[in-house]
């Protein structure tokens, strides 16, 4: 046998060793198709990728996802009535009679007045690239790892994200413009690591434009160099007039031109803390959150962009549509020290959410230059104290400044690695931790949606005043509510103690007269005495039983 038959052999055991030991992940399934939940807004949920050239200004160029409202939730939405299941067009038309090319793909009927064929969009898969699962391994050290990478295929490897690609904008009539959030990822992340998080976000009415960094932080990402014919030569390039692979997830557009992808993997360095490195790579990410922010205005004043990845979306329909004084810059990690980075650098951003932040890249300096409202939200199990001081130095009297931890969640609770692994795997890989998922996110977003939505002036909003508007709530439930029972509980012990006591007092001296004075009694004595021997032990473990009781109730609160 061939090394890689022996290696293709082995592939197929682990698989199996796998789907049968392991399951029961948290995402969800309709008609036999994994997905991402979907976001809880009152609007359906439309994507599609942006990416911009290289060129001598721009040694970097863009790419990001963006999340935007589609439509309109229905009940039936949410109960998948309304998705179904057409077949896939061949060269960007749809035919119910074809075959699709791959049964699990998802495409949604737009019930608009483009319902042609191409209002055909499909749910994009969450990992677009086969490549994507190798640079997440060797982010964690594990590409030569038959059994990790087989762990991967399995429970990620064919997710999809509720999300309606290349799907037309919201009507003007429904909604005339969007908020705008710009989302950075942590170490390792790519641009759908936090699918859940920003189609929630877009679900209720934001426009999300989630990056994909290139300094190095990535676990991978790519370039697409542009060639003005085909070159045979090039046996990596691939055209833009033929039909994108499965692996692309995502239909073409007929053009002139080729494109060969480049590759740029995570960069290791011997110490994952490094101030100077982790510094400058900050910048970077800083720069690319204003760049963002830069094209998307572009966008808004209707300039013409050339976007190199292929999309039937016409971006003239996101023309006055965003509101760019509505602007918010949150990240996730690293992400979340990019958000206050580039919070002090361009004042077009708001306000600010840092979840989960690593502050260890930011210089002392940044954060008096930081004049915006920010929300800290931490979880559970990753924060430390000197991490908590830096958080701690964005303290600000003119401006509100909220420090929140969701207690049962650990340091992936934002991301979407929660969702793919089951309870004991993901505890395992310390991809979720007590908390559920779905509350977890559910937590994170409304506190987001809330302070968001309090600093930009969205006054109609229901947002969870009791979560981003300080403790006043914890205090009169304290004050109304736990302190007066509490306080009784205490009362009624003491009394029963006390009482136990006297008795137990009383009948000792009963005792006393009963032997040297009254001996006749000795055969009525003993069950009255033990009576309140026993009144006074369950007396006093009810004392036990109330403080104890108090400690857990009060520190669960």
């Amino acid at each position: 046998m061939s090394r890689q038959e022996e290696n293709g052999s082995n592939n197929i055991h682990w698989s199996n060793i796998i789907k049968i030991l392991l399951k029961g992940s948290n995402y969800k399934k309709m008609k036999g198709v994994k997905h991402l939940p979907e976001g809880s807004g009152s609007y359906l949920v439309g994507c599609l990728d942006i990416m911009t050239e290289r060129n001598g200004q721009d040694k970097n160029g863009s790419f990001f996802r963006l999340y935007y409202p589609t439509g309109l939730a229905t009940n039936n939405s949410t109960n998948n009535k309304d998705i179904e299941l057409p077949s896939t067009p061949s060269s960007g038309a749809s035919s119910p009679s074809s075959e699709p090319d791959d049964p699990q793909e998802q495409l949604y009927k737009m019930n608009s007045k483009n319902n042609e064929e191409t209002s055909c969009p499909r749910w994009p898969k969450w990992l677009p690239k086969p490549r994507y699962r190798d640079g997440y391994m060797h982010f964690l050290g594990k590409e030569n790892s038959t059994f990790y990478n087989c762990l991967f295929d399995w429970f990620g490897g064919e997710v999809y994200v509720p999300a309606l690609w290349d799907a037309p904008l919201l009507p003007q009539e429904i909604c005339n413009q969007f908020p705008v959030i710009v989302f950075s990822h942590g170490l390792g992340g790519i641009r759908t690591t936090y699918s859940t998080v920003c189609l929630d976000l877009s679900s209720q009415g934001f426009i999300v434009a989630a990056l994909e960094h290139r300094d190095g932080s990535a676990s991978a990402t790519y370039y697409l160099n542009r060639y003005s014919s085909v070159d045979p030569l090039k046996s990596s390039s691939r055209s833009s007039t033929e039909d994108s692979s499965p692996d692309d997830n995502q239909p073409s557009s007929p053009t002139s031109q080729v494109y060969e992808e480049e590759w740029k993997i995570f960069e290791r360095y011997d110490t994952w803390d490094d101030f100077m490195v982790r510094n400058a790579q900050l910048q970077q990410r800083t720069e690319e959150c204003i760049k963002v922010l830069d094209i998307l205005c572009k966008i808004n004043d209707g300039l013409e962009l050339d976007n190199l990845e292929p999309s039937q979306v016409d971006l003239n329909d996101f023309k006055n549509r965003m509101n760019m004084l509505w602007v918010c810059v949150a990240g996730h990690s690293f992400g979340g020290a990019t958000a206050v980075a580039t919070l002090a650098k361009d004042k077009r951003f708001k306000v600010g959410v840092v979840l989960d932040g690593w502050m260890l890249p930011l210089d002392d300096n940044v954060y008096p230059c930081v004049t915006q409202p920010v929300l800290m939200v931490n979880t559970e199990t990753f924060q430390w104290k000197k991490n908590i001081l830096s958080m701690k130095k964005l303290e600000s009297k003119d401006v509100e400044r909220v420090i929140i931890t969701i207690r049962g969640t650990c340091h992936q609770s934002s991301t979407d690695f929660q969702f793919l692994f089951n309870k004991f795997v993901g505890r395992i890989m310390k991809a979720r931790y007590t908390l559920s998922p779905k509350l977890a996110v559910e937590l994170t977003g409304k506190a987001m949606q809330g302070f968001i939505w309090k600093h930009l002036g969205f006054t109609d909003k229901d947002y969870q005043k009791f979560i981003i508007s300080g403790n006043i709530f914890s205090f009169l439930f304290c004050f109304f509510f736990l302190f007066p029972f509490f306080f009784f509980l205490y009362f009624l012990n003491f009394f029963s103690f006390v009482s136990s006591f006297l008795y137990f007092s009383f009948f000792s001296f009963f005792l006393f007269l009963h032997f040297f004075i009254f001996p006749p009694f000795f055969l009525f004595f003993p069950f009255f005495l033990y009576f309140f021997y026993f009144s006074l032990f369950v007396s006093f473990l009810f004392f036990l039983f109330c403080f104890f009781f108090s400690l857990f109730f009060l520190r669960k609160c």
